[in-house]
């Protein structure tokens, strides 16, 4: 009977603030993949955090679209958030951590599409000072 009461006891004594910290603590964290790892498909449908450099940003009325790459693939990755994540620091260059879940994309070109629940920007890419972006180029024996 003085187990049951004590047990009872430290359950109640437990603070609100203290069972939301434990309850946010007990969540499962997103994996953390490379972008090659992402483009294969590995893990479909889970929560997943991707790190990267901004290769693209196109902003829309309800969407945002970012193509994400981290030097592992020569593919980038797409990224399709709210237009409500949609941040000024958000350029080209920038460096990113996304996380949200991995579908298989609607379109035929591309066999994933991360849809994104939160983007971190870790370190902005200022346009100004660095004004290059990546451009188709032509040869040059095709101009003549």
């Amino acid at each position: 009977m003085f187990q049951s009461a004590a047990k009872t006891l430290s359950v109640a004594t437990i603070s609100r603030a203290t069972w939301f910290s434990l309850r946010h603590y007990c969540q499962k964290a997103p994996a953390t993949l490379r972008v090659s790892e992402a483009v294969s498909g590995a893990e479909l449908g889970a929560n997943v955090k991707v790190q990267g450099w901004i290769r693209s940003v196109r902003p829309q009325k309800a969407n945002l679209f970012l193509h994400v790459n981290d030097g592992s693939s020569l593919q980038s990755l797409q990224v399709v958030a709210s237009s409500k994540l949609n941040d000024p620091l958000l350029t080209f260059g920038s460096a990113v951590e996304v996380t949200g879940t991995l579908r298989k994309s609607p379109h035929q070109k591309q066999p994933v599409e991360l849809e994104a629940d939160q983007i971190h920007i870790v370190g902005e890419c200022n346009p100004v000072d660095f004004p290059f972006k990546i451009k188709d180029r032509t040869d040059p024996f095709q101009i003549s």
